[in-house]
């Protein structure tokens, strides 16, 4: 993936900044997010730390840690050197990653963005019918 390839797919996530004390799993539900959504599928490779820390909020750590996570459960995998990064294996998220929290205000394009794969699937179903 380029250069302008990541710079394409930060823009796309609309990440937002965050200011839990537990921040790396804030990290970890906006990129579960952007997989459940279909935002990042399976292939996909995440943008590097230092810009998901920058358009978190958060340190490079936390990131860090987010990334640990995710590996442990199976979603990403990382590569060191040049042809390195984080790369999303697979889009099926184990619950446990799953936001149990309550709600927190969504912006607008959250919503669409989120509504986006839900309507494709029922409009797949009315055709069928």
């Amino acid at each position: 993936m380029s250069e302008t390839d990541s710079r394409a797919a930060s823009a796309a996530l609309r990440l937002y900044k965050i200011d839990a004390s537990r921040a790396h799993e804030e990290v970890v539900g906006q990129i579960v997010y952007a997989i459940r959504a279909g935002i990042l599928r399976s292939g996909d490779r995440l943008p590097t730390s230092e810009e998901l820390a920058e358009s978190t909020g958060v340190s490079k750590p936390v990131v860090g840690e987010a990334v640990r996570v995710l590996r442990e459960h199976g979603v990403v995998a990382s590569k060191r050197g040049v042809q390195g990064g984080v790369t999303v294996i697979t889009d099926d998220v184990p619950t446990d990653l799953l936001p149990a929290r309550g709600w927190r205000k969504a912006h607008l394009t959250e919503l669409v963005e989120a509504r986006r794969p839900i309507e494709m699937m029922l409009s797949l179903l009315a055709a069928e019918r």
